[in-house]
């Protein structure tokens, strides 16, 4: 990795109370190249060849640490029970989920208003909508 790229990782992380590791740091870099909705074990497999000392659990980790200082977000698939899916999208939004091909679309954040947040038993900060059903593309699909 170019020096330069990881001084500003460094930084950036920094700025969020985040110890600038060298594992932390091939994290973040690997989540801000686009990756959208990935595993930590995804993430995994894409940098353990550059850091030989990264496991796993380091990934699940940093990837928490992330979400609860608001830079990814993460839910749950509808393939695989149980499998968590990291955001790298940290900006308001919503999802649909494709309950048959597994596709996790984005949905702009204003274009879901939610009314009924005043009816919630606390102070909510964020909040996010999960929509399943059937894409565009395996309706389309079905019907052929």
């Amino acid at each position: 990795m170019n020096e330069q790229p990881k001084i500003k990782i460094a930084e950036e992380l920094r700025k969020k109370g985040i110890k600038a590791t060298p594992q932390r740091i091939s994290i973040y870099k690997k989540i801000t190249e686009g990756c959208g909705h990935v595993t930590a074990e995804e993430i995994y497999e894409k940098i353990k060849n550059e850091v030989p000392s990264l496991s796993l659990s380091t990934v699940y980790r940093t990837l928490k640490q992330f979400e609860d200082k608001g830079m990814i977000f993460s839910l749950t698939s509808s393939g695989e029970y149980g499998v968590t899916i990291f955001d790298t999208n940290p900006h308001p939004h919503h999802h649909f989920i494709c309950k048959i091909c597994n596709n996790i679309i984005d949905i702009p954040g204003e274009s879901i208003k939610i009314e009924t947040r005043k009816n919630i038993p606390g102070k909510g900060e964020t909040f996010s909508v999960v929509i399943r059903g059937v894409c565009d593309n395996c309706s389309k699909k079905k019907k052929n």
